[in-house]
């Protein structure tokens, strides 16, 4: 198991094994490729308890779209969002979600627990996004918010995880 490098993840793209929508070679970096913030954010509504045995996600948040003026997030808010670009990975890879860290030295969190990518998965990832900072901090959709590492599996997964749910 290796992590992939920038001529690896550029080889990796060409050979079809990683597939990005829409793809910029200017977001390969030495060692991951950057990602960026979508059009909407899943944002909660309530600050009641959260039973984990229900699927309560979908009816205790609203989905806003969100364009180039941006969206502040409040000091200690969570929301959820989509990268823009769609990201498939074959079955013989993995990835790991990363935050920036100019943007981790300002209080923004990426991801709270889920940053693993599984083999096989396919489709918009999703960012969970923290604020820990006192005062709020602006979001732009198309800005470059997350990074992602690349890792090839010593052999290929008996189930791929398939397509990523949606936000």
């Amino acid at each position: 198991m290796a992590v992939l490098s920038d001529r690896d993840i550029i080889e990796t793209i060409k050979s079809g094994r990683i597939k990005v929508d829409p793809f910029d070679s200017e977001r390969v970096q030495a060692g991951s490729l950057e990602m960026c913030m979508g059009f909407e954010v899943r944002e909660f509504v309530d600050s009641k308890r959260f039973d984990l045995e229900k699927n309560e996600l979908e009816s205790r948040t609203r989905v806003l779209k969100i364009d180039y003026e941006g969206y502040f997030l409040r000091p200690h808010e969570l929301v959820l969002a989509k990268t823009y670009e769609s990201l498939k990975i074959s079955d013989d890879l993995i990835g790991w979600i990363e935050g920036r860290s100019s943007f981790a030295k300002m209080g923004l969190m990426v991801h709270v627990s889920s940053g693993f990518i599984h083999p096989g998965s396919e489709g918009h990832q999703i960012l969970e996004l923290y604020n820990f900072h006192k005062g709020p901090i602006k979001l732009h959709p198309k800005l470059p918010m997350c990074q992602v590492i690349f890792e090839e599996t010593k052999s290929r997964a008996a189930k791929p995880h398939g397509a990523v749910r949606e936000v």
